[in-house]
């Protein structure tokens, strides 16, 4: 699913040569959601490990992690000679152009921590209005699409509250629920899926990119 996802908006940013064919990786070990800190830094060396496996056979122009807490992206730009992606960073990076306050809304709350290092590694602070949470367990809250959307919903509420113009929504996984909450909340919801492919483009094509870098029936900035 992400794949088509990601390909579907590197389609939609190359406009005029063809754009990236999009091939999905998965780690052969780790954890199968990532929800502490624990599993974020043992999945960096299986990200790592998958990565660098198939770089020979694949030869990718650029590498996109989709854990939102980046596993192992900082790992592979020391060893790669191609950009690497994190769909968290992308969606920070996208969130904040033009000195826009943004927030994150996830699942997740044991990485509210790693979340805030990963805004001030980005030196994002400034505009950062924090981490909203949706109460179920994340693990349960993933096979309930509808009460995750409405919890998710709630969070986004509550971090326009708190003075964000944009949300996060912080999950590869989460991408239906961004789409819905799109729905509800135009111009304000942020993809880290969408974002990432949206850094792709710039790094790998910057002359494809539509301007600004945004869809032409999408108000999602």
């Amino acid at each position: 699913m992400l794949v088509r996802r990601f390909q579907r908006s590197m389609d939609t940013f190359c406009s005029g040569v063809s754009s990236p064919d999009v091939v999905g990786v998965t780690a052969a070990t780790g954890p199968s959601m990532i929800t502490t800190p624990q599993a974020l830094s043992a999945a960096a060396g299986h990200v790592r490990d998958a990565v660098c496996t198939v770089m020979p056979r694949i030869r990718p122009d650029a590498v996109i992690v989709c854990g939102f807490g980046d596993p192992g992206v900082q790992q592979l730009r020391d060893c790669l000679a191609v950009p690497v992606i994190g769909i968290g960073e992308a969606s920070l990076r996208y969130a904040s152009r033009g000195d826009i306050r943004f927030g994150i809304v996830t699942t997740t709350g044991d990485l509210v921590e790693a979340l805030g290092q990963m805004v001030r590694n980005a030196g994002l602070t400034r505009l950062f209005t924090g981490v909203q949470l949706t109460p179920t367990e994340p693990l349960r809250l993933a096979g309930l699409p509808d009460r995750s959307n409405r919890e998710l919903a709630t969070a986004v509420q509550r971090a326009l509250g708190d003075g964000a113009q944009k949300v996060i929504i912080g999950g590869g996984p989460l991408s239906n629920a961004a789409d819905y909450l799109e729905q509800f909340y135009p111009g304000v919801i942020v993809d880290p899926v969408y974002a990432a492919a949206w850094w792709a483009a710039q790094l790998t094509a910057p002359h494809s990119l539509h301007q600004y870098g945004t869809r032409d029936t999408d108000e999602r900035q």
